[in-house]
């Protein structure tokens, strides 16, 4: 018979599975992505994503910053984030990812754990990570270009390995230009990463550390010359 322990854990590094919100954007297949560091390149459809998010593609990306990405402590206090950056007709879209340290992982299995039975069910598992996309969502101000307020729409949660949280958020406006500020986790600075598809341009609105960051304010632009390096 499992602990309660290892039931927290095995929710906790995705063998649960997905969570969608029936948005019908997405959609998901099998596939590798390269990714590179700090504010890097990513060749990417709007449409079709690979299920190497949550896997391989993951994988690459986290052996890709273990040189730095050990150097700081993560465990409670402390934050690892990474932005990822797309743009649509219409729109710029974000996975917002985190990973969590194993401690907090549990003290979070415990949240969810509403009726204290030692086993996550399917309901308390969506329940609990629907309210925090949305808790994180709104704690981004995002704005266009003329200032005007940007609503940000949460359209799913996925769980991956080594305790990774993924949230999928969408901001829809007719302009090519969006500002962006990250209030999250603003009493526990960490690791922030940022990453971009080929059509996008992505600058620091304000200077951070990005290896031991609280506040991120970025300038997100859609890139009409694909030869721009960033």
């Amino acid at each position: 018979m499992k602990t309660r322990l290892q039931n927290y854990l095995q929710v906790a590094t995705g063998l649960s599975g997905i969570g969608d919100w029936g948005s019908g954007i997405w959609n998901w297949e099998s596939g590798i992505r390269n990714w590179g560091l700090g504010i890097g390149n990513r060749e990417s459809g709007i449409g079709d994503r690979g299920s190497g998010i949550i896997g391989l593609g993951w994988f690459v990306l986290f052996v890709a910053a273990m040189p730095f990405a050990f150097a700081h402590d993560t465990g409670l206090g402390h934050s690892r984030r990474t932005l990822l950056w797309e743009a649509g007709p219409g729109r710029f879209v974000l996975e917002y990812r985190i990973r969590l340290p194993k401690d907090e992982v549990v003290l979070e299995m415990v949240k969810i754990d509403a009726d204290g039975d030692g086993e996550i069910s399917p309901r308390e598992k969506d329940s609990f990570f629907k309210r925090k996309g949305k808790m994180l969502g709104a704690k981004f101000k995002t704005t266009d270009a003329d200032g005007k307020p940007v609503t940000t729409a949460v359209k799913s949660y996925s769980l991956g390995h080594s305790f990774t949280q993924t949230f999928l958020y969408e901001f829809a406006t007719a302009g090519d230009s969006l500002s962006f500020e990250d209030r999250n986790f603003r009493d526990k600075p960490g690791l922030v990463r940022i990453l971009k598809a080929e059509t996008i341009r992505v600058t620091l609105a304000r200077p951070a550390d990005l290896q031991h960051a609280e506040f991120i304010a970025l300038l997100i632009e859609k890139n009409r010359n694909k030869n721009d390096a960033n």
